[in-house]
């Protein structure tokens, strides 16, 4: 059975189709930068003394979150889906960003201001 989107559309997640990719690049880029100051987050962590991975796991799992959203708003058909995925991203970018502003944050600025320019450009008819 295939989930029933808000609007009453089915939800598509088409990884197959590389027009769907090329239509939200800038989502796509999001995503990819959220992952790479993710991969930055986790290889700087030990380096400042945080042994405890349960000190730094909600902050993984938010960021996780964000890039995940990101990555599906890229993939996904519905366009009112995506577009509240990738608001959703971006804030959730953009809080980080402001909380690690002194460390990692400009990155996740970044991503932030990607996603939400995916937001607004992405055309009604994806």
């Amino acid at each position: 059975m295939t989930p029933v989107a808000p609007g009453g559309g089915a939800y598509h997640l088409d990884v197959t189709n590389p027009s769907s990719v090329r239509d939200r690049w800038w989502a796509n880029t999001a995503s990819f930068v959220g992952f790479g100051m993710l991969a930055i987050y986790l290889s700087v962590i030990p380096s400042e003394g945080n042994d405890s991975i349960s000190e730094v796991l909600p902050w993984v799992g938010l960021m996780a979150v964000a890039t995940t959203l990101a990555l599906i708003a890229a993939r996904i058909h519905n366009v009112q889906s995506a577009r509240m995925m990738l608001i959703g991203s971006a804030v959730m970018y953009f809080g980080i960003g402001a909380v690690s502003i002194l460390s990692i944050g400009i990155g996740f600025i970044i991503a932030g201001v990607i996603a939400w320019s995916e937001w607004q450009v992405s055309p009604a008819s994806s």
